[in-house]
């Protein structure tokens, strides 16, 4: 009876040990959040330029109690570093800029930040409703002498996380990995007051059972 009681518990540490090992080997597996926006309507320089600050963004580690800037990563946005001229809204109106069409990137990762429970630290709307993403859900960034907006979040979980940007045809994905602990869906709900304010927040639930109702932001914009 002994010999079986010392080799059960053998048998369950040596268990608990590979388990321990094999996550330690890849600690950045598991999607806390992610989200796709569609690129059909971008134009050539825009994809270029779109396709630069995700590979800039692709693959980051932010470590646990870090701080991400995403105009630290990704920018600066200039002829040197690729980027192209494009339409972009600037002081209120569309116009060609260098680096038009990454606030699609900001806009798509801010959305992916959100369902993953991270730490917001700044996010700016823009002006103007935009429709890469829906109202409420954007955020714009920009890195000049003249105006600066950018996107921050802090990693407030006990582990890094991982981003993850991509193009896929006419798709654009980002993703947040890292080591998932529980079994929290996380929702992000949106209520429009109107054609151009919207109130947004995140719902958060564990089999089925809601667990908090977190006001994220109030936006107001100008209808183009």
């Amino acid at each position: 009876m002994k010999k079986t009681v010392i080799f059960i518990v053998i048998s369950l540490l040596v268990f608990s040990v590979l388990i321990y090992y094999l996550e330690s080997q890849n600690p950045l597996s598991d999607e806390l959040g992610a989200y796709t926006s569609s690129l059909s309507n971008r134009s050539s320089e825009q994809l270029v330029n779109i396709n630069i600050a995700a590979g800039a963004l692709n693959d980051f580690i932010v470590e646990p109690g870090g701080l991400f800037s995403f105009n630290q990563v990704a920018g600066p946005y200039t002829v040197a570093a690729g980027f192209r001229d494009a339409p972009q809204i600037k002081n209120g109106r569309y116009e060609n800029n260098i680096g038009g069409g990454i606030c699609q990137v900001s806009s798509t990762l801010y959305n992916a930040i959100l369902l993953s429970k991270l730490e917001v630290v700044e996010r700016v709307p823009h002006q103007f409703v935009i429709n890469s993403v829906p109202l409420g859900l954007d955020a714009t960034v920009a890195l000049s002498s003249t105006h600066s907006a950018d996107l921050k979040f802090k990693n407030n979980r006990a582990y890094p996380v991982k981003i993850s940007v991509k193009t896929a045809g006419e798709r654009l994905t980002a993703m947040i990995l890292g080591k998932r602990r529980d079994s929290m869906k996380v929702e992000i709900v949106v209520e429009r007051m109107g054609r151009a304010n919207a109130i947004v927040y995140r719902v958060t639930s564990i089999d089925g059972k809601r667990q908090s109702k977190e006001l994220i932001s109030k936006d107001s914009y100008k209808e183009g």
